[in-house]
């Protein structure tokens, strides 16, 4: 069964899950760098990392990057967000 010129190869899907280092690059950190923030970001809501895979969910992390800057998401998220420690105007 032949699928077509439009069925995408593997290789050009942007994985939603990242390894450690691939979140640092997207962070605009280094992996050393990611290491050592990686505890004090999880405590301010930053998504940890998948228990079965390891790797970090790339739309959580952006949620998390919008939360932070006050983009996006509705009210109740933000102040879910707010309340976890992770949103604008955490304490």
């Amino acid at each position: 069964m032949s699928v077509g010129n439009n069925a995408r190869s593997p290789a050009s899907i942007a994985p939603r899950g990242l390894k450690g280092c691939e979140v640092a690059a997207y962070l605009g950190l280094s992996s050393s760098g990611f290491a050592r923030k990686r505890r004090a970001m999880i405590r301010a809501g930053f998504p940890p990392s998948d228990p079965l895979t390891g790797r970090y969910d790339r739309h959580a992390i952006d949620a998390w990057l919008d939360a932070r800057a006050g983009l996006g998401g509705n009210a109740g998220e933000r102040e879910l967000l707010r309340r976890l420690g992770g949103g604008p105007g955490a304490p």
